[in-house]
């Protein structure tokens, strides 16, 4: 039986996401009630903050794995290097963002490692009676809650959606840091990143918004889009569409909400 809770952190362009303080936070809470750790894995090349700035969110533990060939996301990769690191570590329970990435390598390592996988969390808890992960995530189109358990089989793990959580006020805290040299074989893949584009500058990425104006084929036209730019500006919130209107080219994907968007 695994100890601790891993949290698999989310470095996007060299930038901690919000969601891995969440995360750690949420963590850190579920931790004090097992009174076990909370460790941090951390891929990538570069970084805009010390992996010792993690140890303020409730981190006791940051694992550092650095590399020239983690600049792109690429799940080949990550996908490799995680299930390696949870067999290597044996926590108890892993969390991830249900971000992008998240939702395309989780899975995936779930399978690999011969566990359990609770996708989109909005709650997480520990059951008092057995210590297992209580977690919670909307079923049947949203229109119940189901809370799943997973006494079988470890670790624990679950990806939480973004802004499910309040980051913590950070504190002055101490903790360990540990790099790790893996196998050059880990870093190889047979997907090539050719180009990266980000959104253009005037585009807001909406998974990191609080407030989300969206719209669906009832607007009629692409034009009548503007309304809802112009409503978002008011709201300091962002723009999002259905499918069909995606599809039909109205707007474009990265503003697409619900199952098949973000």
């Amino acid at each position: 039986m695994g100890k601790n809770i891993l949290v698999l952190g989310e470095i996007r362009r060299g930038k901690i996401l919000n969601v891995t303080y969440e995360l750690i936070g949420k963590a850190k809470e579920l931790a004090v009630k097992k009174n076990e750790k909370v460790l941090v894995l951390l891929l990538f090349d570069s970084i805009d903050k010390k992996p010792e700035y993690l140890f303020g969110f409730g981190a006791d533990k940051v694992i550092c794995i650095k590399n020239k060939n983690l600049f792109f996301f690429n799940q080949e990769i990550q996908i490799s290097i995680i299930s390696h690191m949870i067999k290597s570590i044996n926590p108890e329970i892993v969390l991830c963002g249900a971000t992008s990435s998240g939702r395309t390598i989780l899975p995936a390592v779930a399978g690999k490692i011969n566990t359990g996988l609770t996708a989109d969390c909005t709650g997480l808890d520990i059951e008092e009676s057995s210590g297992l992960l209580l977690q919670t995530r909307p079923a049947i189109g949203g229109n119940i809650m189901a809370t799943i358990k997973t006494p079988n089989h470890r670790p624990q793990m679950a990806t939480v959606r973004p802004k499910t959580f309040s980051i913590p006020q950070r504190i002055d805290k101490s903790g360990e840091i540990e790099y790790i040299n893996l196998d050059k074989n880990f870093f190889e893949s047979k997907i090539k990143n050719l180009s990266f584009t980000d959104l253009n500058s005037d585009e807001k990425n909406i998974q990191d918004l609080d407030v989300i104006v969206s719209g669906g084929k009832g607007l009629k036209r692409a034009e009548t889009f503007k309304t809802l730019y112009d409503l978002a500006e008011l709201l300091n919130g962002g723009v999002g569409a259905s499918r069909p209107t995606v599809e039909a080219k109205w707007i474009k994907y990265p503003h697409q909400v619900g199952l098949s968007g973000k």
